[in-house]
This record gives C-alpha cells, sequence and structure tokens, in this order.
C-alpha cells in the first residue's frame, strides 16, 4: 500500500488503528466490485466500521493495513444510492438502516450550499487520487 503521509505520521505516533486506502484495495480488481465502487465506498466502510466497532469487532488487518473489508461495506455504499438522497446526512441515514444505525438530529448542522470545515479539501483529495480505470 502507498501510504500517505497522514497515515505515516499517525503510524510514527503510534495513533494508527489501521490504514486503508480503498482505490488500492485487492478487492478493486474483482470486475463486480471495480463496478459496485465506482467512485469510492467510504461511506460504505464507515458505516461497517461503526457497527463493527458496537459489536466489538473491527476490520481484519495484516500488519496494520486492512486490505479485505467485509463486502457488506460494498453493500452499504450501494444501499445509501438507492433513495437518490438529496442531502448528504440521508445518504448515511440510508446506508446505516440494515444495522440500525441512525444519525442524531441533535448532531447536524445544517447550512443551505455550505461545506463543512475541510469537506472540499476532502473531496478534492479523492478526486486526485482516484484510482486510473
Amino acid at each position: 500500500m502507498d501510504w500517505h503521509p497522514l497515515q505515516t505520521t499517525a503510524k510514527n505516533r503510534g495513533e494508527l488503528v489501521f490504514a486503508m486506502r480503498q482505490s488500492q484495495l485487492p478487492m478493486k480488481k474483482l470486475p463486480i466490485i471495480k463496478q459496485l465502487t465506482e467512485g469510492g465506498f467510504c461511506i460504505g466502510l464507515s458505516v461497517t466500521w461503526i457497527a463493527m466497532q458496537y459489536e466489538g469487532e473491527a476490520f481484519s488487518v495484516d500488519g496494520g493495513v486492512c486490505e479485505w473489508p467485509p463486502f457488506r461495506a460494498v453493500l452499504y455504499q450501494n444501499i445509501s444510492k438507492i433513495e437518490g438522497a438529496p442531502d448528504w446526512t440521508d445518504f448515511w441515514d440510508t446506508a446505516g438502516r440494515p444495522e440500525q444505525l441512525r444519525l442524531s438530529d441533535g448532531l447536524r448542522a445544517k447550512r443551505p450550499g455550505a461545506l463543512l470545515p475541510g469537506e472540499a479539501e476532502h473531496h478534492d483529495w479523492h478526486r486526485r487520487h482516484q484510482a486510473p480505470d
């Protein structure tokens, strides 16, 4: 795996739980997975990780790197797209339904048209690091 400087820094400080680069996962080489995760599957990975933490489990890692996350991450990513959610928080609620995970209404910050701090940089970083087809 090609390590991002943020991952390397966290690893060197002993703060890294696990590392993953979704564009470099071996499962992304499987044609069906590549098609189902076109554009990434960060919501599915996040929902899966949160659900597993509630279950007292974690992604399997080898040498601190998760190469094969559970397939349900791919499933949840695609579930998040089903409703054509108009608001980004709706994607989270939809993806989390199979695990009975919901966002708290009290924790939502809504500013029409505004991005949350770091959101633009996050999306720009993903666009620059998208695996070539």
